[in-house]
């Protein structure tokens, strides 16, 4: 385990009232929150995975049971699903490119990834598939194009999301200009 006074490179947050799962050292740990941090009561983070391949891009349903996350076990990036307290995971999606997972439904119904699948440039578009176990079914692609990142509203009606992403650009020094716009949806109207 990790207590806060440790040093590493801790990434991608997801937090669900006062369970937080974040990615370190290409695997997903997960760590509560108690509202008192302090050095004499620090916070430890437990490993979640610890396979060969490697995890990230952690999502907690709805409901906080279950998470959602990318990896790379079978020499490709795909969707995988697990129980929030830890167990196999599940495989949701078998695209020939990589599916980076992007978080769930309001309802819990679907888990969002995105995927370049159909794309004729292979750019990233938003898909939704069943959390079902045993793989979650065929997929289904939104037909509003691009998209990069996403933020769903509480409702699942309407949601933000970027077409395109400099997430992971890492110039040296570059001190800004490049930043994605922010869109936002209907998922019902499709606009």
């Amino acid at each position: 385990s990790a207590s806060a006074a440790e040093t590493g490179y801790y990434a991608q947050p997801a937090l669900h009232g006062s369970t937080l799962v974040f990615a370190s050292e290409a695997d997903l740990w997960i760590a509560t929150l108690s509202e008192q941090i302090s050095a004499e009561q620090p916070i430890t983070a437990h490993r979640l995975t610890s396979s060969e391949g490697e995890e990230g891009r952690p999502h907690i349903s709805p409901d906080g049971r279950q998470l959602a996350f990318s990896a790379q076990y079978e020499g490709n990036v795909d969707v995988y699903m697990m129980p929030i307290d830890g167990g196999p995971p599940v495989r949701l999606t078998f695209h020939p490119g990589p599916d980076f997972a992007a978080g769930w439904s309001a309802d819990g119904a679907s888990v969002l990834f995105t995927s370049g699948a159909q794309h004729p440039f292979g750019r990233p578009e938003l898909w939704r598939v069943a959390p079902v176990a045993g793989g979650g079914g065929m997929p289904e692609r939104f037909s509003f194009g691009e998209c990069s990142m996403i933020s769903p509203s509480s409702t699942g009606k309407r949601f933000a999301f970027t077409r395109w992403s400099n997430e992971n650009w890492t110039w040296k020094r570059y001190g800004g200009g490049t930043a994605p716009d922010i869109w936002l949806g209907e998922l019902d109207s499709g606009t």
